[in-house]
């Protein structure tokens, strides 16, 4: 039997609050976050953004020490989680993040805020993770204005979901 970590319910944890934050605010529908206008071009600018940044960090990995040594401290805290749950976990996460925070947090607070709060709880456990904050509110204000130019989340998930699940088995196939 397939257990599948805890992390899946802070996940679904974040996705309840987003709809639930957004439904009791009255500032925006949620399940209109879910509905896109052009699914070809939202496919598109989900897998490219996706890749993009899969691009960026695959080029700082091999040519920064300390992008190098970043993943490896990660590889040595996720350990080597079945490969068959990284889809699972990685799409879990998309899902929950994007949710509360470019859907209920964005819509509250703006591109900005929800970004710089996406940076600052990437806090790292290690001297050797010092630039993960920054990268993830760099990442953030991207997955930020794509949700506000489309209108929707799934460019977002379907990026932040690509860029987890080929991080996440390059750095188990490492461990």
């Amino acid at each position: 039997m397939l257990r599948l970590p805890p992390t899946f319910l802070l996940y679904g944890l974040m996705a309840v609050a987003g709809w639930a934050w957004l439904w009791a605010g009255g500032r925006r529908d949620p399940a209109r976050l879910w509905v896109s206008r052009d699914v070809g071009r939202d496919l598109a600018l989900g897998l490219g953004v996706g890749a993009g940044v899969l691009a960026l960090t695959r080029g700082a990995a091999a040519f920064s020490r300390n992008a190098a040594e970043m993943e490896a401290e990660f590889g040595r805290a996720i350990g080597r989680p079945p490969r068959v749950a990284i889809p699972a976990l990685a799409m879990a996460s998309a899902v929950g993040e994007e949710m509360f925070f470019r859907g209920a947090l964005q819509a509250h607070a703006g591109v900005w805020v929800q970004a710089a709060l996406f940076g600052a709880l990437h806090v790292p456990w290690s001297r050797k993770l010092a630039g993960w904050p920054v990268f993830a509110g760099l990442v953030g204000l991207l997955f930020g204005w794509t949700t506000a130019w489309t209108g929707n989340l799934w460019p977002s998930v379907l990026a932040h979901a690509a860029i987890n699940q080929v991080n996440l088995w390059m750095i188990a196939e490492r461990t």
